[in-house]
């Protein structure tokens, strides 16, 4: 019984820590925040196609990713893959708006 329970016990622990490897932590996001903040003060054309540079992993890491978008006509000129290019006014999440 013993030797069932932790078995159990041993396979949760497991998948938790592999779900917890799929995504980034808050301290993970505030450094990549930090990078692309740097790299866009001091050359934007740059930083703009590093952060869209799917290699890159400086500016995606695992659910993280850096986005930006354009004022004047809120297009997203950084984004997650199928974003680029989206206006963020009619943009979705859960049928929730957040442009």
């Amino acid at each position: 019984m013993f030797a069932f329970a932790f078995a159990a016990l041993m396979v949760m622990l497991t998948t938790a820590s592999a779900i917890a490897q799929d995504f980034g932590t808050a301290e993970e996001a505030r450094a990549m925040l930090d990078r692309a903040a740097a790299v866009l003060k001091s050359d934007e054309p740059k930083a703009l196609r590093e952060f869209n540079d799917p290699d890159n992993k400086k500016f995606h890491d695992r659910d993280l990713y850096v986005s930006c978008f354009n004022i004047a006509d809120g297009n997203f000129t950084a984004a997650p893959p199928g974003m680029l290019g989206m206006d963020i006014r009619t943009f979705k999440v859960s049928d929730d708006p957040i442009g």
